[in-house]
This record gives structure tokens, sequence and C-alpha cells, in this order.
């Protein structure tokens, strides 16, 4: 597989600690998960064309993984839970995991969409 560079985009704003970067086809935009070490996380939603960061919410301080799932929602994987946002930053729902303080979870499943996503509990 050969990949080619199509378009180089720089973006609006200065980020303190980038971590995961998913693309969104249905609406068309960047989603980029920002974890500040000690303070909180932040999902900005990021217009591919121009660089500039059109919405950005705050989530919880343990995010571990961002995904896209479906056409137009996110997944956010934090220490204890799974959290599915829609495009616009609302919370869809979110599902509790029974997890044990520093017990080890790696696992995968297969969404609807032939998407896989890749969870890691540390």
């Amino acid at each position: 597989m050969v990949f080619h560079l199509v378009r180089s985009v720089t973006l609006g704003r200065h980020l303190t600690q980038p971590e995961v970067m998913v693309g969104c086809r249905s609406v068309r935009r960047l989603f980029l998960l920002e974890c500040i070490p000690s303070q909180r996380s932040v999902i900005h939603r990021i217009d591919p064309f121009n660089g500039n960061v059109d919405l950005d919410w705050v989530v919880d301080q343990n995010s571990v993984a961002l995904s896209v799932a479906g056409h137009d929602e996110l997944l956010l994987t934090t220490r204890d839970r799974i959290k599915q946002y829609n495009t616009e930053g609302n919370l869809l729902r979110q599902i509790v995991t029974t997890l044990e303080p520093y017990q080890q979870l790696q696992d995968s499943w297969m969404l609807p969409d032939s998407m896989t996503i890749h969870c890691s509990f540390a």
C-alpha cells in the first residue's frame, strides 16, 4: 500500500497535548482528543479545509482513546466507561465498566459498519 500526501493543514490554534485524531466522512470533520495532564481533556472538531476548530467540548480527564462509530458518532474510552457522543458534542449514552483498579483489559469490538475499536484499560 502506498500513501501520497494530498493536503497539509495548519490548525488555527495551539494544542498542548494532542493524543488521537480521527476523521468522520459524513460530517467532513476531524476530531482530535487533547489530554492535558492533571487537568481536563477536550475533543476539538476541526474543519479539514481551513484548519479552524469550529467546536470543542470538555470530556473526562481520564480519557484514553477516541474512535468513529457508525456515520456520525464518536466513542470515547475512559478508564472506567465508554461514552458515545454525536458530532455536535452531545453525550448520547455511556457504558460503565466494572473493572477493579489497576486491572488490565484489552479487548476489541467489531462495530456494525465493520470498523473495529480497540480498547486498553491500564
